[in-house]
This record gives C-alpha cells, structure tokens and sequence, in this order.
C-alpha cells in the first residue's frame, strides 16, 4: 500500500485529465524525496514511465509517469 506522500502523488494524476504526474530538477540537483516516491510507484505497478529527459533549451530535466489502473483502484480505495 501505497504511503501518505506516494498517495498525494496518486491523487494528483487521478485528478488529471491525462493521469500524469511530471517532476523537474535543474541541471546539478539532486532529485530528492518525491522523485523516490514516485520511483517506488512505478516499480508497484501504480504509476509508469511516460517519459524522460531534458526539456528543450533549458538547463532542466523531467521525468512524467501516467497512473495505472491499480493506481487508481490503490487511491479510490483510501479515499473512502
């Protein structure tokens, strides 16, 4: 079960018309917690890669994962 921060995560992409959630990072930082959060979630089958990569004529990197149906099912079943 997904915990409180990945669940945050979650309820952003369910609310979401296309279900993604998209992190940014400048170029020499680290990714931090909520990157690991949603790491975590992909590799539980709520979330998967979309894409990644640079963003074009910046300096930033990003990284966009869609929910999954077990995703949802994990959300609305903590939502009640």
């Amino acid at each position: 079960m997904p915990n409180e921060d990945e669940l945050r995560i979650l309820a952003v992409a369910a609310i979401d018309r296309d279900g993604e959630y998209c992190l940014q990072r400048e170029w020499n930082k680290r990714w931090g917690t909520e990157y690991a959060n949603m790491r975590s979630l992909e590799t539980g089958g709520f979330m998967q890669i979309k894409s990644a990569g640079r963003v074009p004529l910046t300096n930033q990197w990003f990284r966009r994962s869609v929910i999954t149906d077990a995703g949802r099912m994990a959300f609305a079943a903590v939502k009640q």
